[in-house]
């Protein structure tokens, strides 16, 4: 047991297949160079300090708070005797789509493990942040947790885990692009929505929309592997258009999609649940600056991640 430990913990983007990954389709995810980084130690007076962007949040053992109730649910389990002081530092924007409850969960359960000397292994570890995902998301599809624990480019399918996964960069001149939209929603809410919606459709027509999209994404990975960015751009697009299908676009959000195609780029599309949260884009490097330029000019957060291996 050492005085004070530090980890941090990657984001994730989801390339393809959101939302319907939850429903058994494939998905393609990547981890990215954003981090959620944090540090714990024991102290006379214990709390949960958290630094988000835009403001800084101190919780109390006693407060009715997820976070606390969570870091609760790991003492308890662990049997410690004692509550760490924690501090937490965001690198990218939460409940934006980038994963930030899966990669806090995994901060979490890192520090404390490593504060007390417990050496959990990885499935040990992931499993117990499963239970703040459950906590936050009520029927997460796991992909988020996977892709920031195994990082790189994986392709996923629920109940089954990781199908396959990259391990070097193969966008090849492309570069990712992050549009924060500065909207905040629910992901736990617009996924009951979207689950909602696909059941009220006949079985079948259900069944074949899931086919296609698990073709869809399959079909992206397969570009991935060959570093055809070109048609993995073809393939965002496509995906683009079954997420407005089911309906977690709006207004703002279509306002940036309109933008980067004013602009003469593709493969665009929101990541995550919508309704707010993060548009991304794959695009060429050239252009790049410009890109970010117009949108920085636009008043909008721009971020522009490495795949994190």
């Amino acid at each position: 047991m050492s005085g004070e430990v530090y980890y941090r913990v990657p984001a994730k983007v989801i390339l393809l297949g959101e939302h319907f990954v939850v429903h058994g389709t494939r998905a393609v995810s990547a981890a990215v160079d954003l981090f959620v980084e944090g540090k714990a130690k024991r102290i006379n007076d214990p709390k949960i300090v958290l630094h988000y962007l835009d403001h800084v949040e101190s919780l109390d053992y006693r407060a009715d708070d997820p976070i606390v109730r969570y870091v609760k649910y790991i003492i308890s389990k662990l049997d410690i005797g004692d509550y760490p002081y924690i501090e937490v530092r965001f690198g990218f924007p939460t409940s934006a789509g980038l994963g930030s409850s899966a990669s806090l969960a995994y901060l979490l359960i890192s520090l404390i493990d490593k504060l007390y000397g417990y050496g959990l292994d990885r499935d040990e570890l992931f499993n117990i942040a499963e239970e703040f995902e459950r906590m936050i998301h009520g029927n997460p599809s796991g992909v988020d947790l996977t892709t920031v624990v195994n990082k790189g480019f994986i392709l996923y399918r629920r109940g089954i885990g990781v199908l396959d996964r990259i391990d070097r960069d193969v966008f090849d001149g492309f570069e990712l692009i992050l549009i924060d939209s500065k909207v905040r929603r629910s992901t736990g809410l617009i996924v009951s929505r979207v689950t909602q919606y696909l059941k009220e459709l006949d079985e079948d027509v259900r069944n074949e929309f899931l086919r296609v999209v698990d073709k869809m994404v399959g079909d992206g990975w397969k570009s991935l592997l060959n570093s055809d960015i070109k048609n993995f751009i073809d393939v965002i697009d496509s995906n683009h258009y079954l997420l407005k299908y089911i309906g977690i676009y709006n207004q703002r959000l279509d306002e940036i999609v309109s933008i980067f195609h004013k602009l003469g780029v593709r493969g665009v599309k929101v990541t995550g649940a919508g309704g707010g949260g993060c548009v991304m884009a794959i695009v060429d490097r050239g252009v790049k600056d410009k890109i970010v330029k117009k949108f920085r000019l636009l008043g909008y957060p721009v971020y522009n991640p490495k795949i994190y291996f």
